[in-house]
């Protein structure tokens, strides 16, 4: 499994007699990404606790400040999915938020900031709070339709 092997680079890089910080790093997001896909995987599947574990393993491997942050709303946003699925959706918010503030952090940088907003107006609507849902559907609206304007700006269409 790719996730085992990555686990044991990470391991061998870690315990080397000269680690090399550079080569870390990039094993560490690696892992990072290959733990988030296989806990999508899993919620997809229906087994909201096993994703638990494996995006809880990725949130520690991912420095909360550095060139990974951009994953790590990514993590978040995840989390989130999990927790909404659990019926838990004020911890949800709580990884949401963590989620923006990262994006906000990460600028241009940021993976998907429209989806962490479209996931923030579904829990926030499922809390009744249906103004600050609207909000949050739009400002995702408005980044996604900006989007589309700079691919077809690209001449791409």
């Amino acid at each position: 499994k790719a996730i085992l092997e990555l686990e044991r680079r990470l391991s061998s890089e870690l315990n080397a007699r000269c680690p090399d910080e550079l080569s870390i790093s990039r094993t560490a997001l690696q892992l990072c990404k290959a733990l988030n896909a296989a806990a999508l995987s899993r919620l997809h599947s229906d087994f909201v606790d096993e994703a638990l574990v494996l995006l809880r393993k990725a949130e520690v491997l991912i420095p909360e400040k550095g060139p990974a942050d951009p994953f790590l709303a990514v993590t978040f946003n995840n989390m989130a999915c999990c927790l909404r699925r659990k019926g838990k959706p004020r911890m949800a918010l709580q990884y949401l938020q963590k989620a923006r503030e990262v994006e906000e952090a990460s600028g241009p940088l940021a993976a998907d900031p429209s989806s962490t907003m479209l996931n923030l107006c579904a829990v926030l609507s499922e809390l009744g709070r249906h103004a600050a849902a609207l909000e949050q559907a739009r400002a995702a609206a408005e980044i996604l339709q900006e989007e589309v304007a700079r691919s077809g700006a690209g001449g791409g269409g």
